[in-house]
């Protein structure tokens, strides 16, 4: 089965669509693949940094509940020494401190 495409019309800046021509004719693709690779590389970012700031907030969630939290010179310590194949202890979680 194709997939369904529909028509959208972009209104660009004359100097916009010059840069468009130039850089498609450059990599050997039409202006509209071009524009395609470019909305979809947008909209991939996009959603990146919205699972990003999600996971950002169930992590800030799961601390207010819970208050634990782990040091990030030991985390950086546990971390490096497993990139370097050397056997590492995780750290241990703590409560966070108000002070």
């Amino acid at each position: 089965m194709a997939s369904e495409t529909k028509t959208t019309t972009l209104r660009i800046r004359p100097e916009l669509r010059a840069r468009i021509n130039e850089l498609a004719a450059a990599e050997g693709i039409s202006p509209h693949s071009f524009m395609l690779g470019a909305i979809e590389q947008c909209a991939q970012s996009a959603e990146h940094r919205q699972r990003m700031h999600a996971e950002a907030e169930q992590r800030m969630r799961r601390i207010a509940q819970t208050g634990d939290v782990l040091d990030w010179a030991e985390m950086k310590e546990y971390l490096e020494s497993r990139a370097e194949g050397r056997e590492a202890t995780p750290p241990q979680s703590r409560k966070l401190s108000s002070d």
